[in-house]
């Protein structure tokens, strides 16, 4: 009996089933939005949502009898336990409440157990996280030159440019937020050229580091993303 209900739960045509109900279920919650002040509408929403909520726990139950034990030796069965588990929870608290309204973020992430239910999706956010991984060491070299330039930046612009420079975090977001994403940086460059000359040097090293950082990372991340591929050639369907 165990036997037929794991064919069940691990079909194809289950997968796609429970997939299509996670899309209108979004679409349901998408609906809300444009009836928050639609008191009689939005309770129907909130009602079919609660429908939905309810289906969800028995599918959980019924993967949970079809799988046994090894259903909870997943980590793609604990975050689909953890969303549902969160769906329900934020209909018994208080929606206002700050746990209220985290549960009812956490509920409208239901739709990302599409990721979960699809053995394709899951091996290329596993390939990606490796990547991201990989890429993340490279881009902490960049972060430790980020806070030095940060620092350079107060002693040389604290008093000519309070307002870019005047403490260690406006610095940082200057860099971050407007000369890291060339954000007006020739006016940026133009009030610092009139407190110093080494603003040239100071702006133009600092864009073109920003510039060739981009690459960098973007290239050691998207060589993780091949080379995880490469070692893990294995059909990501099955």
């Amino acid at each position: 009996m165990q036997e037929r209900l794991a064919g069940i739960a691990s079909s194809t045509r289950f997968e796609l089933a429970i997939g299509g109900l996670l899309i209108v279920n979004f679409g349901i919650h998408v609906t809300e939005t444009y009836y928050l002040d639609n008191i009689d509408v939005y309770e129907w929403l909130v009602f079919i949502d609660k429908l939905f909520v309810g289906f969800f726990v028995l599918e959980i139950l019924f993967r949970n009898m079809a799988f046994g034990v090894i259903f909870w030796k997943s980590i793609w069965n604990v975050i689909d336990v953890i969303l549902v588990g969160c769906s329900v929870l934020a209909y018994l608290v208080d929606p206002n409440s700050s746990l209220g309204i985290l549960l009812t973020i956490l509920r409208s992430a239901r739709v990302l157990r599409l990721i979960t239910l699809s053995p394709t999706l899951r091996y290329w956010l596993q390939a990606t996280l490796y990547a991201l991984k990989i890429g993340a060491s490279c881009g902490l070299v960049f972060l430790i030159l980020m806070l030095f330039y940060a620092l350079a930046g107060c002693v040389l612009y604290a008093k000519g440019l309070p307002d870019h420079f005047g403490n260690f975090h406006t610095a940082l977001n200057t860099l971050l937020f407007q000369a890291f994403i060339f954000d007006d940086v020739t006016g940026l460059k133009n009030e610092m050229r009139a407190i110093y000359w080494s603003t040239i040097l100071y702006l133009n090293i600092f864009v073109a580091f920003a510039f060739i950082t981009i690459i960098i990372v973007g290239s050691v991340t998207a060589a993780a993303l091949v080379d995880y591929v490469t070692r893990n050639p294995t059909d990501p369907t099955k």
